[in-house]
């Protein structure tokens, strides 16, 4: 086996073990090579799409204009509830877009 997908293997399955004993997504964000970056689902706001302790993998963008509509997204959150939200892009606006989730 390569040693680089050896070294990966290791990295996510460590990762996920974590993550299956502490789901919360906002104490847990890490961000992997290639400008990835895993978060796991802390609520059934995304639900039937997604279920809460999920663990999804995203792709950074370089600004919200590469966000389109119908995106479900991975952001920081500013409301107090959670420091990172799951939810999917209804649709733009000037600076950003408008998130729900399903």
């Amino acid at each position: 086996m390569d040693k680089h997908i050896a070294v990966m293997t290791f990295l996510i399955t460590a990762w996920v073990i974590t993550a299956c004993a502490y789901p919360t997504p906002s104490e847990y964000d890490y961000t992997l090579v290639a400008d990835m970056s895993v978060g796991v689902v802390g609520t059934g706001s995304m639900l039937p799409t997604i279920t809460p302790s999920t663990i999804l993998f995203f792709k950074k963008v370089n600004s919200i204009n590469d966000v389109k509509t119908n995106d479900i997204i991975y952001f920081a959150s500013k409301n107090g509830f959670s420091n990172y939200v799951v939810h999917r892009c209804i649709y733009k606006i000037d600076n950003g877009c408008v998130t729900k989730g399903d």
